[in-house]
C-alpha cells in the first residue's frame, strides 16, 4: 500500500466523525460545540457565545494549520 492510498483510506475512515474537544463535539457546519450529558440534557454552545468563543480559540490553536479541519473552522471564525 502506498503512502497516498494510506492517507486516502484514513480520510475515508473518518468521514462523518466529528471531532471532540474538551468533551464537546465540534460541528463546524453549524458553528457550535455540543456536549451530551446522559442524565440531564444536551448542551449547545454557539461559536459566537462567550464560552463558545473561548473554546473555539483554544480549539483552533490545537489544529494542524495545514488540515482541512483547520481551514473549515478558521473560515467560520473569520465570517463572524
Amino acid at each position: 500500500m502506498t503512502e497516498k492510498s494510506i492517507k486516502q483510506n484514513s480520510k475515508q475512515d473518518t468521514i462523518g466523525v466529528l471531532p471532540v474537544f474538551r468533551g464537546y463535539t465540534v460541528d463546524a457546519r453549524v458553528g457550535e460545540f455540543r456536549k451530551v450529558n446522559p442524565d440531564t440534557s444536551i448542551e449547545w454552545l454557539d461559536f459566537s457565545s462567550p464560552k463558545g468563543d473561548e473554546l473555539l480559540v483554544e480549539y483552533i490553536d490545537t489544529l494542524d494549520k495545514d488540515s482541512d479541519e483547520f481551514n473549515e473552522i478558521f473560515l467560520h471564525f473569520l465570517r463572524r
